[in-house]
């Protein structure tokens, strides 16, 4: 479920600051995406843990009820519908009538007791979120593990449990969601989160068929290019930093539990890594490090396909216990 910030308060500061740029993502924006240096109009992250494409097509709609935003980057680590949404998202208001009702729950939460509790016991603790919407603390606990080896197994231990689909990926919101935002002439670019050598180890070998976060990716580049075809304009930039590089090669010790300097677990990089890609993001396309991002792009693709390939081998071959260790099973 969607708690505290999320789902109550986030919502209302994309209507109180009328953001022009924002970002709309998962959990690893959320920690690892400081807006507030990101070129563009006032910035925002508006970005909450976990969301299906449905969710994230509602909160697009939200954002352009709310705002007159035409700048958005899209996380698009996740296209495939997985159906109707669980979770209670009344403040996603998109029309006048979900409004009102958003509003009266709100007047009903701000009024409650509970909420006067919650408000004065967060007097005599730190900030949770910054100006601009990124979480700045990582949430440590039962559920994600205090120590770097307890949080790694932890988040991996996810990964290798999911069940292998090959069921074929519906894209139909993605798509619908595209097309809504060249009809209202809303510039989206379209961003893969980074994530660590060993969870790209994990999805590449755990998944069927293998490798399908690469086939994912081609499959990203053709919906994008088919929707800007069938509405004869430019297909929305794809910008790719789930690579293999320095950065996702970061070793993790284990034994001594070392903080890694990028990242918190396999799955959610830190602030460090997050500057990286906004610098990248502010620089101009011919001046751009291609090993920390790639434009993909139908002309590119294969080609880059097989480049991660390769420096996949090569990382396995150069650190095999932590690709073999990556792939052992969470063990209670």
């Amino acid at each position: 479920m969607l708690t505290g910030f999320e789902q109550n308060h986030k919502v209302w500061q994309v209507q109180m600051q009328k953001p022009e740029t924002l970002v709309l993502g998962n959990s690893r924006t959320l920690y690892g995406f400081d807006v507030s240096s990101l070129e563009g109009s006032k910035p925002f992250n508006y970005s909450y843990p976990g969301p299906i494409i449905e969710e994230v097509e509602k909160q697009f709609k939200n954002m352009q009820y709310l705002t007159q935003a035409k700048t958005v980057y899209l996380v698009a680590d996740d296209i495939c519908s997985s159906g109707q949404s669980s979770r209670e998202l009344s403040t996603m208001f998109s029309h006048d009538i979900e409004w009102l009702k958003a509003e009266f729950l709100r007047a009903k939460y701000l009024i409650s007791v509970d909420t006067l509790k919650a408000s004065l016991d967060s007097l005599s603790k730190p900030e949770f979120y910054d100006y601009y919407g990124r979480r700045i603390s990582f949430i440590f606990g039962k559920g994600s593990g205090e120590t770097l080896s307890e949080r790694v197994k932890i988040r991996e231990g996810y990964a290798l449990s999911r069940e292998r689909n090959s069921r074929e990926c519906n894209t139909e919101v993605f798509e619908r969601l595209l097309s809504n935002a060249y009809d209202t002439d809303i510039d989206i670019s379209l961003i893969l989160n980074p994530t660590h050598a060993r969870l790209i180890n994990i999805n590449a070998n755990n998944s069927t068929p293998v490798n399908s976060h690469l086939k994912m990716k081609r499959a990203i580049v053709s919906i994008n290019a088919a929707v800007a075809a069938n509405l004869n304009t430019k297909p929305f930039p794809i910008y790719d930093f789930n690579l293999i590089n320095q950065y996702t090669t970061e070793p993790f010790d284990l034994v001594s539990n070392t903080e890694p300097k990028y990242w918190w677990e396999s799955s959610h990089y830190k602030k460090a890594l997050g500057d990286r890609l906004v610098d990248w993001l502010n620089t101009p396309e011919n001046g751009r490090d291609a090993s920390i991002g790639v434009s993909l792009t139908p002309q590119n693709i294969d080609q880059h396909i097989g480049l991660q390939l390769r420096q996949l081998a090569d990382w396995q071959q150069l650190n095999p216990a932590a690709a073999k260790e990556s792939m052992q099973p969470i063990i209670n």
